[in-house]
């Protein structure tokens, strides 16, 4: 009856409180497998969020 008590109330703090950033936590707290999936998807971001860089048809010729 304890553990039920306490997931439902975790569930309901969780609920209230929002999840967490990724971004902001620490990967080193994660294990290896989270961790380099964390690595990736941040990687993707910043490689999202970098402007491209477009040369005209003349630099070509």
């Amino acid at each position: 009856m304890g553990a039920l008590i306490t997931i439902v109330i975790a569930g309901i703090i969780s609920f209230l409180l929002g999840p967490n950033n990724p971004d902001e936590m620490n990967p080193k707290l994660f294990a290896p497998f989270v961790e380099r999936i964390l690595d990736r998807r941040r990687r993707r971001k910043v490689a999202h969020s970098q402007p491209r860089i477009e040369l005209a048809d003349s630099a070509f010729h």
